[in-house]
């Protein structure tokens, strides 16, 4: 897998938020029912925002690479699990959302949405 590392000097902030810890991982996803592409290699960068007895705060930006359109858009996830103020309390909380941020103009704009909700619901449903 990877290990977490000290941030350097270009990591230590991400969107005005300090950064603890960063992930890297190179990975690739199948691509299904699409006779253009098979796989997608994507980068997967982890920071960790946050991390407390009660809660743990963690960013996933996603850049996929040699798919067409690819360049236009990258994927954010963010992880929320908070946990208990008394630790003899049995109960926690998780949730993860997401978004698809553009970063240039693209006619496809809502195929890739489209795309990227219905992959994150299936997902989801097969991770619980």
């Amino acid at each position: 897998m990877g290990e977490w590392k000290d941030p350097n000097g270009a990591e230590s902030e991400y969107e005005s938020m300090a950064v603890q810890k960063v992930l890297d991982m190179h990975v690739e996803f199948q691509i299904k029912n699409n006779p253009f592409v098979k796989k997608a290699p994507t980068d997967k960068s982890y920071k960790l925002i946050e991390r407390s007895s009660e809660k743990i705060v963690i960013r996933c930006m996603n850049k996929s690479r040699d798919v067409p359109y690819c360049d236009t858009f990258f994927v954010e996830e963010e992880w929320y699990i908070a946990g208990p103020a008394n630790p003899a309390a049995r109960c926690s909380f998780f949730r993860c959302s997401y978004r698809v941020a553009f970063v240039k103009y693209t006619i496809m704009k809502s195929v890739i949405r489209s795309n990227a909700d219905s992959e994150a619901k299936e997902f989801w449903k097969l991770w619980t």
